[in-house]
């Protein structure tokens, strides 16, 4: 009889064992899916919001937007290139010159942008523009690229031609001359003296202009050379500074 109430209590505390083991377990289980419920809801918000800061305004190559360069000043630009709603820097083509300066006082020094006066003119012009990637001069292949130039004769034969800019188009503003980084080679029936040349844009014309000549020479009396030549930049910035 004792053997019989012992075998008896074992399987009661038996029982009661598996349903504390059952139970124990199914409150772990609740509670990892609970976590888990919450870790992928907390997930799902921050990929939406994410997303939210990632998406940005699509632009097209020619509008026009004006720029917050620093704390105090405005500038309009052009839209350079594309941009999609991916995009969170764009590339701009200022509306006009900013200033004029000499590419280089001496064609010895060679038709590199890179250490040439130009460049060193337009990090002084733009060094307030505290808000700004870079700033650069436009390149000609960034000119063809827009879709506005054109083949025209430009000289006494019709074989002669240059390459124009549309005229009326945002790439040109009234009469002003602007200077590329781009070296000047040869063009067709105009040949131009390796290491001396850069293209730079004239009453709608792309040609090419030598950099600089020797100081004190009949062409460079005065120093420098072609000071009146304009510096139109090229930047990168955020589109959170588009006005």
């Amino acid at each position: 009889m004792k053997k019989q109430n012992h075998n008896k209590i074992i399987i009661i505390l038996l029982v009661i064992f598996i349903i504390l083991s059952l139970a124990l377990g199914g409150f772990i289980l609740y509670d990892k899916m609970i976590k888990n419920d919450s870790s992928n809801a907390n997930n799902i918000v921050s990929n939406e919001k994410n997303k939210i800061k990632k998406e940005y305004k699509a632009y097209k190559t020619g509008d026009k937007v004006t720029i917050k360069l620093n704390n105090t000043l405005q500038q309009t630009f052009y839209v350079l290139e594309d941009s999609s709603s991916i995009d969170k820097n764009i590339t701009l083509f200022s509306e006009k010159n900013i200033g004029t300066g000499a590419f280089n006082e001496d064609y010895s020094d060679g038709n590199e942008y890179s250490g040439s006066l130009i460049e060193s003119k337009l990090k002084e012009l733009t060094n307030t523009w505290e808000n700004i990637n870079s700033a650069r001069l436009i390149t000609i292949d960034e000119i063809k690229a827009t879709g506005l130039t054109n083949k025209e004769q430009c000289g006494p034969s019709e074989d002669i031609l240059c390459d124009t800019i549309v005229q009326d188009s945002w790439l040109l503003y009234q009469d002003e001359i602007y200077w590329t980084m781009t070296k000047a080679t040869s063009d067709g029936n105009i040949q131009y003296d390796e290491g001396r040349y850069v293209y730079y844009i004239s009453n709608g014309v792309i040609q090419g202009h030598i950099v600089g000549y020797k100081p004190g020479s009949e062409w460079n009396k005065n120093g420098t050379a072609f000071e009146n030549f304009g510096i139109r930049p090229v930047i990168e910035i955020s589109k959170e500074y588009i006005e």
